[in-house]
């Protein structure tokens, strides 16, 4: 969920419900989509059904897979559907169906953060799409792309890009 989070500048609300009855404003198994050339997946898509600003407009993400980066979202994703075989509903779920709650997703960075000895008090859920934004804008990613890319309506991604921060 992480590193989707990260390479798709994903809400946390795009992934994991706060309550039960937001189970189909999340992304369902049934939005994404493999490509492949000969014979090997090359790229996922993810249609986008329900984001802040979409006034019911869906947009499609395309992520490239990368098999020489350890976190890339493909490789994860199709590990992650192979274990699941479950071909409907929200993509993100426990093996009783149940999806993943933000509080449980927010828990669980915590964990993590905490196992690594990173401040948790720096990184929340969002870390992820100010991650992206930064990390875009530092390799030098057009700002109307990056926008773009983020879904965001107005100027607001701006206060996303921190370089200052930013440290390869």
């Amino acid at each position: 969920m992480m590193s989707t989070a990260y390479f798709c500048f994903l809400r946390i609300g795009e992934i994991a419900v706060k309550t039960e009855s937001e189970i189909y404003r999340v992304i369902q198994r049934e939005d994404i989509k493999f490509e492949s050339v000969n014979g090997h997946v090359s790229n996922m898509t993810i249609t986008m059904k329900f984001y802040k600003h979409s006034n019911l407009q869906s947009k499609t993400l395309s992520i490239a897979r990368r098999p020489e980066n350890y976190l890339c979202p493909v490789k994860a994703i199709e590990e992650y559907l192979r274990l699941q075989n479950c071909p409907h509903g929200p993509l993100f779920r426990f093996k009783c169906g149940k999806p993943v709650s933000g509080f449980y997703f927010n828990s669980s960075l915590k964990s993590l953060l905490n196992f690594v000895g990173l401040d948790t008090n720096f990184y929340k859920g969002h870390s992820f799409r100010i991650g992206a934004a930064t990390s875009a804008a530092a390799r030098g990613v057009p700002l109307a792309l990056i926008q773009s890319m983020g879904r965001w309506k107005s100027n607001a991604f701006q206060h996303y890009i921190r370089l200052d921060n930013f440290h390869t």
